[in-house]
């Protein structure tokens, strides 16, 4: 069997931190006691290893293993889901995800930002 690169919410779990990273096994873990998250899956961490391996691409494995799963959420939500990526070299790490006109900021620079504001409130 080949290696699993995407794992749904409710397949994960807290132990599993090393390979959905800390964001990915937290929402498995938030799915698995019942709050409500909405559906989605998380690429592990050994796919952004063989990213940086594959000298910055997603290899053909990986890119049809997540259209798999994007079917299943599709299927799951009743919904279409349409999947653009880039590659953002101002991005220092993590990730940004734009729904719509809603913009989901999990890059390194956006944490230090709010790590920043919440410093110089504590002054």
């Amino acid at each position: 069997m080949s290696k699993k690169y995407v794992y749904l919410f409710s397949e994960g779990n807290a132990t599993m931190r090393e390979l959905l990273g800390g964001k990915g096994a937290n929402l498995a873990e938030m799915t698995n006691i019942g709050l409500p998250v909405p559906q989605g899956f998380t690429i592990t961490t050994e796919a952004c290893t063989q990213y940086y391996k594959d000298d910055h691409q997603i290899n053909a494995d990986i890119e049809a293993e997540i259209m798999q799963y994007v079917e299943k959420l599709e299927e799951m939500t009743g919904k279409k889901i349409i999947m653009k990526q880039k590659v953002d070299a101002a991005l220092l790490g993590g990730f940004t995800v734009q729904i719509g006109d809603q913009l989901i900021d999990g890059s390194v620079a956006r944490q230090l930002q709010t790590l920043k504001a919440r410093i110089m409130q504590k002054d």
